[in-house]
């Protein structure tokens, strides 16, 4: 009886070591694989504003104030939204830049003010000097 119990025990310590020399490494693998979706992510929503904002700034350029505002709307919530969720400082500040300047940009869009196109373009230029660094 206690050789049985014996060999049943080696037997699950021997297949608790071949069931974690299979899963670590795929768990390894997985957590690495994980970070790299979470940093293309990161990029994706970086792009999406840096274009969000591109449009604005083309759109304030050919005095399509309408567009712009639209355009300024989508891109002002989406940098909050990934100022909220990035880690990055530098990051961070660009947007900030561009957030700062929000209510400005906002009511002059509104008024078709042609003085937008400096205030848009100064936001676009510190998101595109972000990216161009960061690359």
């Amino acid at each position: 009886m206690n050789r049985r119990i014996k060999l049943v025990g080696s037997l699950a310590a021997v297949i608790l070591v071949f069931y974690l020399a299979g899963f670590l490494p795929e768990y390894i693998r997985a957590h690495t694989l994980q970070g790299r979706v979470d940093q293309a992510d990161l990029q994706l929503e970086t792009c999406r504003v840096l274009d969000l904002s591109g449009m604005t700034f083309l759109e304030t350029s050919l005095k399509n104030y309408g567009l712009a505002s639209r355009y300024s709307s989508r891109w002002f919530n989406a940098a909050k939204a990934l100022a909220s969720q990035t880690k990055s400082a530098e990051l961070r500040q660009a947007l900030a830049s561009g957030l700062a300047r929000r209510d400005t940009i906002t009511a002059q869009l509104a008024r078709g003010d042609e003085a937008a196109y400096g205030s848009v373009q100064a936001a676009y230029q510190a998101l595109l000097t972000y990216a161009v660094a960061s690359q």
